[in-house]
């Protein structure tokens, strides 16, 4: 680059950069052809000349993403000196700033969390939520990085951000030594991450996942010195039933719910077997409710006096109705509904989500579901009530069956991409 252009940045002198550009317009677009250079936005940020930053973020916007021979874009040199006005500049002209990875693809994100700089690490998160998925050449997440370098004010915000955002499925993602941030609290000793760690894992990830030797969160703990174990650890691990690798029964990676990935293969299969049985049993009732149904159409001549029936008379009604009086048997139909969807919503949690015949197998339920509902309108003397009372339960549990499978699909595609 021209030792003037440079010269220029690096004392911040904007008359001196036109002055240049003045006896060469093609300037900066000989630097922007270089592949890796420090331009005269990276003199600018490394010196923190903020007014002319401004100038040449306007000038050559393609500056902001180039790397020099150090692996540095401007926003990471911005944020090494401190020069926080510039990085300000900078994520303001173009938020996806804070996703160019710079040497061993560390991120500016990466920097501030290592930095613990935690109003800027909220301010990244706020502009670029996509950010947090970045990883390093080492597979690393700023999570795992706030645990490394021992960041724990970075960490528990990152943490609470995480849950805000319901972004806890990061929780599950292994570096390259397939060692999640749980891991490596346990190797680090830090008892306060590990408790925070353990109380989202808990419900989200794997407390008893193996890294690449094979070792878990437990086994890790007992292979540290005895005066160097923690306590607080030692109750943690306790608390949370973490187990052994040789302990650990292998689990397929079959998609299933964390709920239902816990429970024993045989527990699942009676619990299937179960709910399919509560399925029919209840189906078959809403097709054949107690008493059966007309057979025939009557309704009492108008000529007669009806206001009195006499004893063995027959109620008007219409063929294929039911005959059992219609508030008892929409009370009943209520129970049996309740039943026949929370059966419906067990055997739909049991399925593994990433098999497409699975998926089949949920939409089939719906659809038999739908079907359900429609018996009671077509049997029931009054429509109306039975439709009301009926729907409206029925929504609630069909509802909780789409939010169920919808988050697990979602999730799923998630660490399929991320993977």
């Amino acid at each position: 680059m021209d030792a003037r252009l440079t010269d220029a940045s690096r004392v911040g002198n904007a008359n001196d950069l036109y002055a240049i550009i003045q006896q060469d317009p093609h300037v900066l677009e000989r630097v922007d052809q270089l592949p890796f250079v420090d331009t005269p936005l990276h003199e600018a940020a490394a010196a923190g000349n903020a007014l002319l930053s401004a100038d040449l973020i306007n000038l050559k916007p393609s500056f902001a993403k180039k790397l020099n021979c150090d692996g540095h874009s401007p926003l990471h040199l911005a944020l090494l000196n401190g020069h926080l006005r510039i990085v300000q500049r900078l994520i303001n002209s173009d938020p996806n700033l804070i996703r160019v990875k710079g040497k061993d693809n560390v991120t500016p994100l990466h920097i501030v969390v290592m930095m613990e700089e935690i109003e800027r690490v909220r301010t990244f998160f706020i502009v670029c939520p996509k950010s947090i998925i970045d990883r390093t050449s080492r597979e690393e997440t700023v999570v795992h990085l706030a645990v490394k370098h021992q960041k724990f004010e970075a960490f528990k915000m990152l943490m609470q951000w995480i849950k805000e955002e319901r972004q806890e499925w990061i929780l599950k993602w292994k570096d390259e030594d397939g060692n999640t941030a749980l891991h490596l609290a346990i190797t680090t000793n830090q008892s306060q991450a590990s408790s925070i760690s353990f109380s989202i894992f808990r419900r989200w990830a794997d407390i008893n996942a193996r890294n690449l030797e094979g070792h878990t969160a437990l086994d890790i703990f007992e292979r540290q010195p005895e005066e160097q174990q923690n306590i607080e650890i030692s109750n943690l691990l306790k608390k949370a039933s973490a187990l052994r690798a040789s302990d650990v029964r292998p689990v397929s990676s079959d998609g299933l719910p964390y709920v239902t990935r816990k429970l024993p293969r045989g527990t699942r299969d009676i619990n299937l077997m179960v709910a399919i049985l509560v399925v029919t049993a209840t189906y078959q009732a809403g097709l054949t409710p107690p008493g059966g149904f007309w057979q025939d159409n009557y309704q009492p001549s108008k000529l007669t006096n009806t206001s009195t029936p006499t004893a063995g008379s027959e109620p008007p009604h219409k063929a294929g109705k039911v005959i059992l009086d219609s508030k008892i048997y929409i009370v009943s139909q209520l129970f049996n509904t309740a039943a026949f969807v929370t059966a419906a919503i067990v055997i739909g949690i049991h399925l593994p989500i990433l098999s497409r015949w699975s998926r089949l197998l949920g939409c089939s339920l719906l659809l038999l579901s739908f079907s359900y509902l429609l018996m009671p309108l077509s049997t029931s003397s009054n429509n109306f009530i039975v439709l009301v009372s009926l729907f409206v339960q029925f929504l609630s549990y069909t509802m909780t069956y789409i939010w169920i499978w919808y988050s697990r699909l979602r999730k799923s595609k998630i660490v399929k991409e991320s993977a």
